[in-house]
């Protein structure tokens, strides 16, 4: 039983598509050769466990991971929901997100490979020298969780920019919740009209996006300025590495469920 029920955890969370609950059931059934009936009672039970949620899409049902409880998505980062009682415990850093409509809850591979990317460079004596009390910059900010990773790991003040008035309205909450408002700014400027200079910046936007933004990124950073991009399926690094030679130098890249998040820093 234990080993169908980490057969059905690892199949949603390493997934690349939602599962409806018949789908789910019937690829555990062609699995393990047990019924129907003994796939959905799994599926019940971790339900009822809080290790998966039933959600809701476009009148369409489908089986995830839940995110109602702490989660650990990296080796420190704990995302827990709103209200949740933080335990402080060890070295572990606890964020609050409110599970809102914007991107970036933590459900999505590109968001823990970015968040997993972050926690990485803070264990990277080239970044971390010198880059503690500086800025970061977060394109397309979404629920703001990269903003507040950024922070909780030692950046002084970032900065998170979204054209989507929900997701900034979301992003503020979020950034309130962890106490973090003097800290992090969160705008609905352009990249075009940002100046100056930042230690960090973080994107976890799509292929297209992240290729027309690099003149932007280019210009917003210095050597030894660190570059963290999500949001690309595995087959568009490559292509991603190509266009960010110009201007700046692989550091590595990680993978999840056919997706990507690669980090350079500027040369």
């Amino acid at each position: 039983m234990e080993t169908i029920k980490k057969y059905i955890i690892d199949t949603v969370s390493g997934s690349d598509s939602k599962f409806t609950p018949g789908q789910l059931e019937k690829q555990i059934s062609n699995k393990f050769k047990v019924t129907k009936k003994e796939s959905r009672n799994h599926i019940s039970d971790l339900v009822i466990e809080g290790e998966l949620a039933y959600t809701y899409l476009f009148g369409c049902s489908f089986i995830e991971k839940s995110f109602q409880r702490p989660v650990k998505i990296a080796n420190r980062i704990i995302l827990m929901p709103a209200g949740t009682k933080k335990t402080r415990s060890g070295n572990n850093i606890e964020i609050e997100l409110l599970h809102g409509a914007s991107f970036g809850t933590g459900r999505h591979p590109t968001t823990r490979l970015a968040v997993r990317s972050i926690e990485k460079l803070f264990e990277t004596e080239q970044f971390i020298n010198g880059s503690q009390k500086t800025s970061a910059l977060d394109i397309g900010t979404g629920s703001g969780i990269l903003a507040i990773t950024s922070v909780l790991l030692g950046i002084q003040k970032a900065t998170g920019t979204d054209i989507e008035s929900c997701a900034r309205k979301e992003a503020k909450e979020n950034v309130e919740l962890n106490g973090l408002s003097d800290r992090i700014d969160i705008s609905r400027q352009e990249l075009g009209e940002i100046d100056g200079t930042v230690s960090l910046i973080t994107a976890n936007l799509r292929y297209p996006t992240l290729m027309t933004i690099h003149p932007h990124i280019k210009r917003l950073t210095v050597p030894e300025s660190a570059v963290v991009l999500s949001g690309i399926r595995a087959d568009e690094t490559e292509h991603i590495c190509a266009m960010y030679s110009n201007g700046f130098q692989y550091m590595w890249h990680q993978e999840e469920a056919g997706w990507a998040c690669v980090v350079f820093t500027r040369i």
